[in-house]
């Protein structure tokens, strides 16, 4: 195990524990990913802590948090600890995958992408979140476990190579671009993970509310559009 698997294992472990299970219907993907669940579909969330967007019912979660796994499953969710670059699944198994908030955290992230690809349906879809632009990347990014931050350019190649195709993005996150701000934060969530996720649902509601505002697919002019967001959210599909 890699020392940023393990730092990312022990920092996500500390808050798990202090968070509860939402329903996917609370968060602003859900407007995204509505359209896409079918009842007689499967599908597959990786990365997903106690957080996830997809509905229980036809969806298999990954994490490498043994605390997150084990509170899913106590959910009656089908939850596995596993690792993301080789997915114990036959190919095309999934017509849906999301991976919110995840590949900034793995590197190399090219072998995960390729997973992803290969048990993807044919028609299938790929959704997921990133933060962009390197130049951006601070301590909060550090804090959270961040190998990186994307450039627009370098993340449409890499979704290329993996033979997925960019469909449509939106903004994304729930973070703000105050620097004061996300140096408060990075220390919280470094020294006082627990206090920091307390602290954080006192704005989560309104942080939502927010954020449901601003999601809003686009498929046009999408890497002009990239370059001016911090984060994004994709839409991609099997090439």
């Amino acid at each position: 195990m890699s020392q940023l698997t393990s730092h990312n294992q022990t920092l996500y472990d500390n808050i798990w524990r202090a968070t509860k299970i939402r329903p996917p219907q609370h968060y602003p993907e859900w407007l995204v990913l509505q359209p896409l669940i079918k009842s007689h579909h499967q599908n597959l969330e990786l990365g997903c802590g106690l957080r996830p967007k997809l509905p229980f019912k036809n969806t298999v979660f990954i994490d490498i948090s043994q605390q997150a796994i084990s509170q899913l499953q106590q959910q009656g969710a089908h939850a596995l600890k596993t690792s993301l670059k080789t997915l114990p699944f036959p190919d095309q198994s999934f017509h849906l995958i999301c991976a919110f908030d995840v590949l900034e955290h793995i590197s190399p992230d090219q072998t995960v992408l390729t997973e992803i690809s290969r048990v993807l349906k044919k028609s299938g879809k790929f959704v997921f979140s990133v933060p962009l632009h390197q130049h951006l990347f601070d301590d909060f990014d550090k804090a959270c476990g961040h190998v990186k931050r994307y450039q627009p350019a370098e993340l449409k190649h890499k979704l290329f190579l993996a033979g997925l195709k960019i469909t449509a993005i939106s903004r994304h996150g729930l973070r703000p671009n105050n620097q004061l701000s996300n140096a408060i934060a990075a220390f919280f969530l470094r020294h006082y993970p627990f206090l920091s996720v307390k602290i954080s649902d006192l704005f989560y509601r309104p942080s939502l509310w927010l954020a449901k505002r601003r999601n809003k697919l686009e498929n046009t002019h999408i890497l002009e559009k990239l370059n001016r967001m911090s984060a994004t959210l994709m839409l991609c599909q099997k090439a």
